[in-house]
């Protein structure tokens, strides 16, 4: 299917989409479930998985909304989150797609790219390091804006930025109700970058399994 309106900007996700981070998001989960069970120990995988879209859709981190959504209390949401950050790599499991930079390539030649990405600055040297940051005419993430997905301010702080109007620009993202919901209320097109196993929503107005699929819909 191809695009069919004019676009001026594609913003890009980045975890998930330019970076794997299939390690990365198994070791959340593992974390949280561990964190959970030692206040519930009847707690399951599905379970977790079944609170993250709720969560979200929420504003703040979502590793703690997932938790607020679990527990009974902010004691044993902090007491958590303690666990946590204790025990994560730091993000030592997500890397760039190989394929990012070719397809970046490609897509700069006909629009401007920017990022619209729930990430740390550090995110910003690990896509430098692979060739793929310089293809990116907007390269702010959301840490330098202390904002993040889905607060409306976010992506409003973005256009304001960036000069581009939300009813000509695209968004490629992994996560339907933290970047894909908001950004269609705003009039954005929107490519579900599709990691998990669950029906798309009805105003989705593009699917993608990989990051070539980009060139059939914008090429």
């Amino acid at each position: 299917m191809k695009l069919t309106k004019t676009i001026n900007w594609i913003f890009f996700d980045a975890g998930g989409v330019l970076l794997d981070e299939t390690q990365y998001e198994n070791q959340r989960l593992s974390l949280i479930l561990q964190a959970v069970k030692t206040y519930n120990p009847q707690i399951i995988r599905p379970d977790i998985l079944a609170v993250r879209p709720k969560a979200s859709a929420m504003l703040g981190s979502l590793t703690a909304n997932m938790l607020k959504l679990t527990l009974k209390n902010d004691r044993q949401v902090n007491k958590s989150l303690e666990f946590i950050k204790t025990n994560w790599d730091g993000g030592k499991s997500s890397f760039v797609r190989p394929e990012a930079q070719e397809i970046v390539k490609n897509l700069e030649e006909k629009y401007n790219l920017g990022l619209l990405a729930n990430q740390p600055v550090a995110t910003k040297e690990k896509l430098k390091q692979a060739g793929v940051l310089q293809y990116f005419k907007f390269q702010d993430v959301s840490e330098d804006f202390n904002l993040r997905k889905p607060d409306p301010k976010f992506f409003q702080a973005i256009f304001k930025a960036t000069g581009a109007d939300p009813k000509k620009s695209a968004i490629i993202d992994d996560n339907i109700e933290r970047g894909l919901l908001p950004a269609k209320k705003l009039g954005m097109t929107t490519v579900w970058f599709k990691l998990e196993d669950r029906e798309a929503v009805d105003n989705i107005d593009f699917t993608v399994s990989n990051l070539e699929e980009l060139l059939e819909i914008f090429l």
